[in-house]
């Protein structure tokens, strides 16, 4: 992992910038060897498909968020999810996240905090959605890619091939 290096200082960088970091973080496996998450290539990855529906290599955030709502989001209905959190804030209808205090007291943590450093690496889980909006996502996952008229939103097969098994992970000895 190698969020370190971007959360810090996460409230200066761009998304552009962040596509940037990417020359400079090691290869430490053979591509498809290892399974290692990372949120520059996570988002580097959702800019890029931005970029194959069109948008600019100059506004990748504003980009992912015109194919994601064009692509995604009206298709299926969800008008509330959106890569805004000063938007929900602003509606308050939203739950908080909370965490133990030094006396291990669970605490509300302030929203906002988030949209700190997720904002340049959005296509990484920068959605904020409502559980009747997820439904219907879930729904078109299960209807093969289509949308509750009909609309095709992804190819059946495209879909399909993220249900797939990718790089093999090991959570340590399962040898009896």
């Amino acid at each position: 992992r190698r969020d370190l290096e971007f959360m810090f200082p996460a409230h200066e960088l761009t998304s552009e910038q962040i596509v940037a970091t990417m020359a400079l973080l090691p290869l430490t496996a053979e591509f498809g060897e290892r399974f290692q998450y990372n949120n520059q290539m996570v988002a580097t990855g959702g800019f890029a498909a931005a970029m194959a529906d069109g948008g600019s290599p100059h506004a990748l955030g504003q980009s992912y968020a015109t194919a994601l709502r064009d692509r995604v989001l009206n298709p299926l209905g969800m008008t509330r999810t959106t890569l805004s959190l000063q938007d929900v804030v602003a509606d308050g209808d939203y739950a908080v996240p909370h965490a133990s205090d030094l006396e291990y007291r669970p605490v509300p943590l302030p929203p906002m905090v988030d949209d700190t450093w997720i904002a340049p690496v959005a296509p990484t889980g920068g959605l904020w959605s409502t559980a009747r909006e997820m439904a219907a996502y879930l729904k078109m996952e299960l209807a093969h890619g289509l949308a509750p008229d009909g609309e095709r939103v992804v190819s059946s097969d495209n879909l399909d091939a993220t249900w797939q098994p990718g790089v093999p992970m090991n959570f340590g000895d399962t040898a009896p």
